[in-house]
């Protein structure tokens, strides 16, 4: 970590169902629906990043932010939905096309959270978002409410930088407001925890060895026991002495139905200085009703 420095008619809707359904499992498809039959039960995939270069990367080697700045974008593109990347220090970075990002600040400590806004918008009701610090003027976080532009899917994202020892009361309340306010507990968790694997050593305290799910529940989200999280892979750190030796980087969810993992910079890059830690992506699946993209995916081509 840095040193501190202080819709169609009814009508329409039938003759489509009955009339037309050979091609509207054809649109199901298109639309990036996996599915039987239409009206049948699909699935939709979230990929979901986490990355800390560290601020050394930024600060101590122009090769270490050049070839980050370069490699963000393709990450991104690569299908990713979001992305929390923790100290990006670097102004100027090429997102691809349609993507937007929400920063949150606290003093030098900086966390970004870029989402796919060509699938995904940000919900303009009241209390749908909120940014903070974890503890007092250090270690942001995001908490934001999305909806999908096609399906009918909404969910509560967060990306953070937690703190070492101790996670504080300012993020889990953040969640429970925004959820409280939407009505929307899906939740999907993208940080840099500093949490390490439970038990990685005798006696290790719960502030500093946890599960997946006994980090979401000291947050207080729902459903904590059910969640599907990455694997516990070691991805910090680049410096000595101890190298790669914990479990910081996760994504956890408390819906969907599975969840794959991919470890990046794996071995760590040759440019990589500092504190670097190795990049991870979630893919999670989550089961839709198929029908209603359909009939959706049906009707805008009719209109157009």
């Amino acid at each position: 970590s840095r040193p501190s420095q202080s819709g169609a008619a009814p009508r329409c809707r039938a003759w489509l169902g009955d009339a037309m359904a050979p091609w509207l499992r054809y649109a199901a498809v298109g639309a990036g629906v996996t599915a039987a039959s239409v009206g049948g039960a699909g699935t939709l995939t979230i990929t979901a990043l986490q990355w800390n270069p560290h601020w050394e990367c930024f600060e101590q080697s122009a090769e270490c932010k050049s070839r980050v700045v370069e490699a963000l974008p393709g990450r991104l593109a690569n299908g990713t939905d979001f992305a929390n990347v923790v100290e990006l220090e670097a102004d100027g970075v090429a997102l691809p096309e349609g993507w937007e990002n929400i920063t949150s600040a606290c003093r030098r400590d900086v966390t970004v959270l870029f989402f796919n806004a060509a699938r995904w918008r940000r919900a303009s009701i009241a209390g749908a978002g909120e940014r903070g610090c974890m503890v007092p003027d250090d270690r942001p976080y995001v908490v934001q409410l999305f909806e999908h532009r096609t399906e009918d899917l909404k969910l509560v994202v967060v990306g953070a930088h937690f703190p070492h020892r101790q996670l504080g009361s300012a993020l889990g309340e953040a969640i429970q407001r925004v959820v409280n306010s939407t009505g929307v507990d899906a939740t999907l968790l993208i940080a840099d925890t500093n949490i390490n694997r439970p038990s990685a050593w005798p006696l290790c305290p719960a502030s500093l060895c946890a599960s997946s799910a006994d980090l979401m529940k000291a947050l207080g989200v729902a459903r904590a026991a059910e969640v599907l999280a990455t694997d516990l892979l070691k991805t910090c750190c680049l410096n000595p002495p101890y190298g790669f030796a914990f479990e910081f980087d996760r994504v956890i969810a408390n819906f969907g139905t599975a969840m794959t993992t991919e470890l990046h910079d794996d071995p760590a890059p040759g440019w990589a200085v500092g504190a670097f830690h190795k990049g991870v992506t979630a893919r999670l699946t989550v089961p839709i009703s198929n029908s209603a993209v359909a009939m959706r995916t049906a009707e805008e081509v009719l209109v157009a």
